[in-house]
């Protein structure tokens, strides 16, 4: 072939003829070659999308995310109107969690962008299955989770600097969003959760844009819990100008509604075990509405309403240069209709089983008094970093702590917090007790981000918590703080207290200051708190002083000297003192784990001893100087080394222990019968005659104060009386004095055995 061009001969009255044949032949025919091409692969472009789309998108989806994307069709158009359909989205598990399909302007309107009509954009849902398993994640989660992590991830958060709104694009679009849903379904899985699921239901919200003009919001459908309620969605958005800025809502107004809102579905949801219905009522309607003038986002402002048979709530919320702040020109308050709910269902609920708190009041009050929320970055609001700050005060009436045994009258009981992510928690309570009674409790927390890190109290940085009483009655605060009367017992009927939990250098460590006072007793501790346990500091021991009353007789002297029975203070003389050193013990109160040094000086009392033979030892009732003693304590057990108490002169010696947690005592000593009187004593006296000596006998005490049983050990006088009386008669009066202590000591009065101590008493040489 001639790769020369051949020359055509074409006359020479034919110049433009001439041109325009080079020109067809040349580049003229390779540019319509390439455009008679192009226009027929873009004319084919919707066959090839429709054949291959499916199929690729699926694999995409698939290459990214955990779920599985299944789309059966894709029917693609230039000149009229687009359809997917089909789709299915499935969980990592295969279950289904929505179908959907999607209908969109022809390529053409959507190839025009902006500024032309591009019609409606529809989105149907015909069924959504939102479900959180027993492990308490969503399925759509788990099907939107990207390959190779465990969580999903997005962007930064960080804003744009400068430029158009996200919006921007929408602002000269002449465009409708519909989104239909026939079904939806958000149900939970896990132990305690809602029986059924919460269902939205023939659900339609629109969305209109018109070039020009503000677009419109509006959305209605039912909503099942299973009460039947209705929700309502209308609203403008901003016009064009807004949409381009960067306002943190490109919404001119909007308004959504929920009546009959299932308060039991929340409460079961939220697992509260009903004490969400007993707050709130059965069901509730829940109202926003976000309002504002066109371009100036610090105008817009938000209402939110709650409106349930027990309880209502309204505030009104401005925003402010990032922020949601409160708007100081209208009131926004809490209502508690019906505070009962409230009273059983979050405050007796939070005490011991032992403690209830009710109110009889007809409802209460709450101002809101500041409130500012940040508002999130990413809606690309340039402003000063600011924190969360919620200030409230209310007003709570009157109450009543109620324990087993008794009732503490709570007047005006006034409670203000403040709460800040710089300063943390800050709130106050206050109450009357009737006459001059006083309580207050003032709690202090670290900075919101530090205590949210870790909320246990044994580990919770910085709390600090003081509490004040004064002239309030012992017997509900002993039970409160389940002393089992101990405190009653101690301090009498009326007390005061100022206690006091504040940080220390250590983490986790804190230390606990107590003071209490009343007419018969002062009690000081100045200790710390570590763990799950009340550590005594260094040099700082625990004291108590206090009058021997018959109260606090028993519960000291009683417990930890069981012997003495009684034990008074003589008038003028100074109180009986304690002092525990070195203690730890379980914050629970739990006195089996009680470890320490004890000091007890009683100092001048009188007393009568061994209680259980009082019948028999009247004549004993004696002024007791005691010396102090020093006992040591663990595991809860004091244990007594050998201890002299001196009666008429002489000296017993007793050693034993004491189950602090229980009462149990178990002591011994040698007893002269001299000590001894009544019908034992007299018995006791004439066999040491008999014998020629002065007769001892083991004693051994056992049991719980004031049931202490006490026991003479016999069996060594028995033998001496048989060995020097021999013969029957050795016998008989053995067997005697055995009867009659034994009826003594059982009997606790010392009855007469008659047969056999008539017997003893002849054995003896003496007529009964």
């Amino acid at each position: 072939m001639n790769d020369t061009l051949e020359t055509v001969a074409i006359p020479a009255k034919h110049p433009v003829r001439r041109v325009l044949g080079v020109l067809v032949r040349g580049p003229i025919g390779c540019i319509s070659f390439l455009l008679g091409a192009t226009v027929v692969l873009v004319a084919l472009v919707p066959v090839i999308g429709s054949r291959i789309g499916p199929q690729a998108a699926e694999d995409a989806f698939g290459e990214s995310f955990m779920g599985r994307l299944e789309i059966d069709g894709v029917d693609l158009s230039w000149v009229s109107r687009q359809a997917v359909t089909g789709i299915v989205l499935e969980d990592p598990d295969g279950e289904r969690v929505l179908d959907a399909s999607i209908s969109l302007p022809a390529l053409t309107a959507l190839a025009r962008g902006s500024g032309g009509k591009l019609g409606r954009i529809a989105v149907e849902l015909p069924t959504v299955e939102l479900t959180r398993n027993t492990e308490g994640n969503w399925n759509v989660a788990r099907a939107l989770t990207p390959r190779g992590s465990d969580k999903g991830t997005g962007g930064t958060g960080k804003p744009r600097a400068g430029g158009p709104g996200p919006l921007a694009g929408l602002a000269d679009m002449n465009a409708e969003f519909v989104l239909a849903i026939g079904r939806m379904a958000i149900a939970d899985l896990g132990e305690g959760g809602p029986r059924t699921p919460l269902e939205l239901a023939e659900f339609s919200a629109s969305i209109r844009l018109e070039p020009g003009k503000p677009g419109t919001i509006e959305g209605s459908g039912a909503i099942r819990s299973p009460e039947l309620g209705r929700v309502e969605l209308r609203g403008e958005l901003a016009d064009g100008r807004d949409l381009s800025s960067r306002l943190p809502l490109p919404i001119r107004s909007l308004s959504l509604s929920v009546d009959r809102l299932s308060v039991q579905w929340i409460d079961d949801f939220l697992r509260q075990g009903g004490r969400l219905v007993e707050l709130v009522g059965p069901v509730a309607a829940v109202e926003a509405v976000l309002s504002g003038a066109d371009g100036d986002a610090s105008a817009r402002s938000l209402r939110l309403h709650l409106g349930g048979s027990r309880t209502t709530a309204t505030l009104h919320l401005r925003f402010e240069a990032g922020q949601l702040v409160l708007d100081r020109d209208q009131p926004s308050t809490v209502q508690v209709l019906d505070p009962s709910g409230l009273a059983a269902g979050y405050v007796s609920a939070s005490l011991p089983e032992h403690l209830s708190l009710i109110t009889d009041s007809q409802s209460i009050e709450m101002s809101i008094d500041r409130l500012v929320l940040p508002l999130p970055a990413s809606l690309g609001v340039a402003s000063e970093p600011v924190g969360l700050a919620v200030e409230v005060n209310v007003d709570l009436g009157s109450w009543l702590l109620q324990t087993p045994s008794s009732t503490l009258a709570l007047d005006r009981m006034r409670l203000g917090a403040a709460l800040t992510s710089e300063a943390g928690l800050r709130a106050s309570m206050t109450a009357s007790t009737g006459g001059d009674g006083a309580v207050s409790i003032d709690l202090e927390t670290a900075p919101l981000g530090e205590l949210l890190k870790d909320l246990e109290l044994s580990r919770a940085p910085n709390l600090q918590l003081e509490i004040a009483m004064a002239g309030v009655p012992t017997d509900p605060v002993d039970a409160a703080l389940g002393a089992d009367g101990l405190l009653l017992d101690l301090l009498g009927s009326e007390l005061s207290m100022d206690a006091a939990l504040r940080p220390t250098d250590r983490r986790g460590v804190w230390s606990a200051d107590l003071t209490a006072h009343s007419p018969v007793a002062q009690l000081r501790m100045e200790g710390e708190v570590e763990g799950a346990r009340l550590l005594g500091r260094e040099g700082r021991p625990l004291e108590l002083s206090f009058d021997l009353t018959p109260l606090s007789s028993p519960r000291i002297v009683g417990t930890l000297l069981p012997m003495l029975a009684s034990a008074e203070k003589p008038p003028g003389a100074d109180p009986a003192r304690l002092s525990l050193s070195g203690y730890s013990l379980p914050l629970d109160g739990d006195l089996s784990g009680l470890m320490g040094e004890l000091e007890l000086d009683v100092g001048e009392i009188t007393a009568r001893w061994l209680p259980k033979l009082g019948g028999s030892l009247d004549r004993l009732v004696e002024p007791l100087d005691l010396d102090p003693f020093v006992v040591q304590i663990a595991d809860g057990r004091v244990t007594h080394p050998p201890f002299q108490i001196a009666f008429h002169g002489q000296q017993v010696t007793f050693e034993g222990a004491v189950e602090l947690a229980t009462g149990e005592a178990q002591f011994d000593a040698l007893i002269p019968s001299t000590l001894v009187g009544g019908e034992v004593g007299d018995l006791l006296a004439r066999a040491g005659g008999t014998l020629g000596r002065d007769v001892t006998v083991p004693l051994s005490l056992r049991g719980r104060w004031p049931a202490v049983k006490v026991a003479f050990d016999t069996a060594d006088l028995q033998r001496d009386l048989l060995e020097s009386l021999g013969g029957e008669l050795g016998i008989q009066a053995a067997d005697a004095l055995e009867d009659v202590i034994r009826e003594a000591v059982g009997d606790a009065v010392g009855e007469r055995a008659s047969d056999g101590l008539r017997s003893l008493l002849k054995a003896f040489g003496r007529d009964g």
